[in-house]
């Protein structure tokens, strides 16, 4: 234990190395986190640490200023009269701890003869002797007029976000947001960059221009002293029909940088216009005509002279990286511009033309960091998205090109934050989770082992640190912390609420506060959250598909499923539609809908498979996922392949395709179960017992049930399904109603989404359920299901009238 433990942000950690040696050789004992021995419990480590310190060194910078972890520290500290807060640059600490003098180390180079560090030593010994009376004359007093960073209005108001109706629009919201509590707009300048306008008909110059957009808002992003509002594409005044001040007023800023862009061959014709949008006054405005070879040039002139314009001062650290374009090859900036654009648009043929760019763009430098991550991104997305055979290849190629890049350049954070992605994704993978869903609630992911994300999470918090304004940085940790689900709820919705702070139109955030809420059980505020994505983006298919899904009436939620089909074009969201005629006996209509589909090879299997599904054609059908299975080698679809080829009476061909995806499972003694096969696991015993060999069920039950002991998976929600399934295969009705009631009772409503209604296994209810379909105690329970399901829906939409929406 020591006596003093430095918190501080990972970006500053070369300083933090120079000051915890000095101390140490003026005798003092010092934590800080290149202490952790490898293998230990990373979180449990440092909170051991932080209790047992006699003080807690705060080190305050422009990088732990954003810093959830350092602020945590440091508000724990404070609270046990431990805080010792020390300044590493100008960047003054964060609301609520500026009532707090600091000593003053921006100065400090690591001389350990120096007056700033001496200072430091004396007040150090007296706050550890107990006696704070000599701090002042030691430290820099904090400001007298704090300003008020945007960060803080979050963290003040982070439940604002969730409860808004379906009509109230995302951006609405953030300007409510942004000035509740009466303070008004921040002192800092705020800025907005719209989407530029193209005077040229080359789709490809569009592209170009939405991607030179996102540059120069990356670039200004960079300077601290300035708020930038993110990615605003929608809000053109042409998209909205608003003037600048209603832009303005929608997105809670006081500026407006605007432009437009003409290429002609290699020449580009750029104008820029800043606007203060309160009295529409030019501040600054410019025509760059210039050929293309002068981009990085035009880049860093637009993002100083905005900053000249508003007073700004760009710091030395800011001023590096305005210049760090100025190595790059501009025609490898062209490509890069093109495809990040291309992978923003999301579409089925975008993330394909992505993809391609940004391997030209790695084919020119093979370590550009951000098109790795982005080339990293799209084979994810691509699968995610639109299903397809990918996701093998997602793993199998991203891993080592994220670690070649990261070898170069550690301090990348889209490549951090890609590669933590990755990480937690490849957890999904090993515990046979690798769904080829859209539908956020259905990755809650019951069953995963939170240590086996240590790894993703401290990847993710390092391109946090790296850069907190960072959309991707921030969406990745908060959806790595839900995974592990061992954050309060509230850490987790103030980072996605952030990034909606930053740009409020990030749809994955919007998404994500839904998402938090339902896998914490806050099925109401789920709903909420999810409406209010659908009213800013009532063409967003995500969105559409998870409100279909929630609603507790097919009838309600048919209008979101042919949203979703007419606005999505996934394979998912022409079958969501069709299963909810199919369930209706309109078998026709489900084929119908389903048939006109068209996608890739794979995709098409599967609508292939669901419409030999809805016309009962069983035999077709086996074979048809066994193709899938071929194509894709994919477990998941393996699984239900099984199903297939048992319900269709094959079971040779059943169990060989268990002995090819899950080798040992059903013939060795004990059967191998683990992450990856026990989803698999009532399929492999329904095929053993549809082969009268009921005893090797029953152990291959057991087993599962073991493994799930071992692992203390209970409270996940993940051991009572596995019993109900297990029960209901081996035919004990009454132990399947006991366990689904018993679930019921603790509250495991994740599953009453999908468990009466499996649209996404349509064999499950032959080869599993069997008998229990007839079982009016079953049945009885899936009506107290709905009715749940209903009543929390009926409340929702009583708030909903209430608030007059």
């Amino acid at each position: 234990m020591a006596d003093i433990f430095i918190s501080y942000a990972r970006a500053d950690r070369d300083r933090i190395e120079k000051l915890a040696t000095a101390l140490e050789a003026q005798g003092h004992s010092v934590w800080w986190d290149r202490h952790i021995d490898a293998g230990e419990a990373f979180a449990r480590t440092i909170e051991h640490e932080l209790s047992a310190a006699k003080t807690v060194v705060v080190a305050w910078s422009q990088h732990s200023h954003f810093s959830e972890w350092v602020k945590d520290e440091a508000a724990f500290a404070r609270k046990h009269n431990k805080l010792f807060p020390v300044q590493l640059d100008d960047q003054e600490p964060p609301l609520g701890f500026r009532q707090i003098q600091v000593v003053d180390l921006s100065s400090w180079r690591g001389d350990a003869r120096a007056e700033p560090f001496l200072h430091l030593v004396r007040s150090l010994r007296r706050k550890i002797a107990g006696d704070d009376s000599g701090l002042a004359t030691a430290a820099i007093a904090a400001p007298a007029t704090p300003r008020t960073g945007l960060s803080d209005h979050v963290r003040r108001h982070r439940l604002a976000i969730g409860f808004s109706a379906v009509a109230l629009c995302l951006v609405l919201a953030f300007a409510v947001l942004r000035n509740a509590g009466g303070e008004g707009r921040s002192h800092e300048p705020s800025i907005a960059v719209l989407p530029f306008t193209i005077m040229s008909t080359d789709a490809e110059d569009g592209f170009f221009a939405d991607g030179l957009s996102e540059e120069i808002i990356n670039d200004l992003s960079k300077i601290g002293a300035l708020q930038v509002v993110g990615r605003t594409y929608s809000l053109s005044q042409a998209e909205r029909g608003g003037s600048i001040a209603d832009v303005s007023r929608a997105l809670g800023v006081a500026h407006i940088l605007e432009g437009s862009v003409r290429r002609d061959g290699d020449r580009l014709r750029i104008t820029m216009q800043l606007v203060n949008a309160e009295n529409g006054v030019h501040l600054w405005s410019e025509i760059y005509d210039h050929t293309f070879e002068n981009i990085f040039a035009i880049q860093e002139d637009i993002a100083r002279n905005v900053a000249d314009a508003l007073r700004v001062e760009i710091l030395g650290s800011e001023n590096e990286v305005l210049q760090t374009h100025a190595s790059m090859d501009p025609e490898t900036e062209r490509l890069f511009l093109i495809a990040q654009a291309r992978y923003r648009a999301h579409g089925l043929v975008d993330l394909a033309e992505a993809a391609r760019l940004y391997m030209s763009v790695m084919e020119r430098q093979p370590t550009h960091g951000p098109a790795a991550a982005g080339y990293v991104r799209t084979l994810r997305e691509q699968h995610v998205r639109y299903a397809h055979a990918s996701w093998g290849h997602y793993i199998e190629t991203g891993r080592p090109l994220l670690e070649k890049v990261l070898a170069v350049a550690p301090d990348n954070p889209s490549v951090r934050s890609a590669y933590a992605q990755l990480l937690a994704d490849e957890v999904r993978d090993r515990a046979g989770l690798r769904e080829i869903l859209r539908l956020p609630i259905l990755l809650t992911l019951h069953g995963l082992d939170p240590a086996a994300l240590v790894e993703a999470e401290r990847e993710a918090l390092a391109a946090y640190d790296l850069d907190p304004k960072s959309i991707e940085a921030i969406e990745t940790l908060a959806f790595i912390k839900l995974m592990r689900r061992l954050s309060p709820i509230e850490d987790i919705l103030g980072l996605y609420q952030k990034a909606i702070a930053i740009d409020p139109l990030a749809r994955n955030a919007a998404m994500g506060i839904g998402d938090t809420y339902f896998v914490y059980g806050h099925f109401e505020e789920a709903y909420e959250a999810y409406a209010a994505v659908a009213g800013a983006h009532p063409d967003y298919a995500p969105a559409q598909l998870v409100l279909g899904f929630l609603a507790p009436q097919k009838e309600l939620g048919l209008p979101h499923f042919e949203r979703a089909r007419r606005h999505g074009g996934s394979v998912f969201d022409y079958n969501s539609e069709a299963s909810v005629w199919f369930e209706w006996g309109e078998a026709e209509k489900a084929v119908d809908i389903i048939s006109d589909y068209e996608g890739p090879h794979y995709t098409t299997l599967i609508a292939k498979t669901q419409a030999l599904y809805y016309q009962g054609n069983y035999a077709e059908m086996a074979d048809a996922y066994r193709e899938m299975v071929d194509a894709s080698q994919d477990k998941f679809v393996a699984m239900f392949a099984i199903a297939a080829l048992a319900n269709d009476g094959r079971l040779d061909a059943a169990r060989d395709l268990i002995a090819e995806h899950f080798p040992g499972l059903i013939d060795q003694s004990p059967a191998p179960v683990d992450a990856s096969t026990i989803r698999v696991l009532p399929y492999a015993a329904a095929v053993l017992s549809a082969a009268n060999e009921r005893d090797a069920a029953e152990q291959l039950c057991e087993n599962g049930v073991q493994y799930i002991k071992q692992q203390n998976l209970f409270l996940r929600g993940y051991y009572w399904p596995t019993r109900f399934l297990c029960f209901a295969v081996l035919g004990d009705e009454a132990g399947a109603v006991r366990e689904i009631k018993g679930a019921i009772d603790r509250g495991h409503q994740f599953y009453v989404v999908w468990l009466p209604t499996p649209i996404s296994a349509p064999f499950y209810d032959a080869t599993i359920l069997g008998p229990l379909l007839n079982n009016t105690d079953y049945q009885a329970q899936v009506d107290r299901i709905r009715k749940i399901n209903a009543q929390s829906y009926e409340r929702y939409r009583a708030a909903q009238n209430a608030s007059g929406e």
